[in-house]
């Protein structure tokens, strides 16, 4: 299950914003400032912060620069109005990961979360492979058995099927170079 957190200190909005997206099943954490959000950064494994900030100040800096400090992988959704010129060059200048206005949440909004989640993820998951697999080394043998390298090739990409790292696209772009790499090799 998903889970956001909802950094405001309106009460009216962050409602508004939770009841739409527990709506999607999505769990929905508040904080009313920076101290209680990082708090529950440290403690729930958060896939993603909302911040709800009229206008974007120094505590909404503060607060971006401690997430991407101690929890770098989390991204962070801006929810803000952008009627002013002013308004667009803070948001510009507020690194966040995605930017939503609060005119368009009740249609963009919980598309946007799952997008930037499932992405990630997918990020989180990707790094994890790489340094998992960069850190270990295995030597097989095939001679010249196509038998025993078609079998070795199925269990690795099982192996990439069963842990999600790589959607099913990339799974087969893989295994096709490793595969056409031990072909021409035997």
């Amino acid at each position: 299950m998903t889970r956001i957190l909802v950094v405001d200190d309106n009460s009216s909005t962050a409602s508004e914003v939770r009841r739409l997206l527990e709506c999607v099943d999505i769990q929905v954490d508040v904080a009313r400032n920076e101290q209680n959000a990082l708090v529950v950064l440290g403690a729930a494994n958060v896939d993603a912060v909302l911040a709800i900030k009229q206008p974007l100040d120094a505590e909404w800096q503060q607060l971006r620069e401690a997430i991407r400090l101690k929890h770098s992988s989390v991204p962070v959704v801006l929810l803000t109005n952008d009627d002013t010129p002013e308004e667009q060059a803070q948001i510009q200048d507020a690194k966040t990961d995605s930017c939503i206005a609060i005119q368009s949440m009740d249609t963009d909004l919980i598309p946007l979360i799952q997008d930037t989640v499932r992405n990630a993820r997918r990020q989180r998951n990707q790094s994890i492979s790489v340094s998992m697999m960069s850190t270990s080394e295995t030597r097989y043998r095939f001679g010249n058995d196509h038998e025993v390298a078609a079998r070795v090739i199925t269990c690795l990409e099982n192996d990439l099927r069963a842990r999600n790292y790589f959607d099913p696209t990339e799974v087969f772009r893989i295994v096709l170079a490793l595969r056409d790499a031990i072909v021409n090799a035997i």
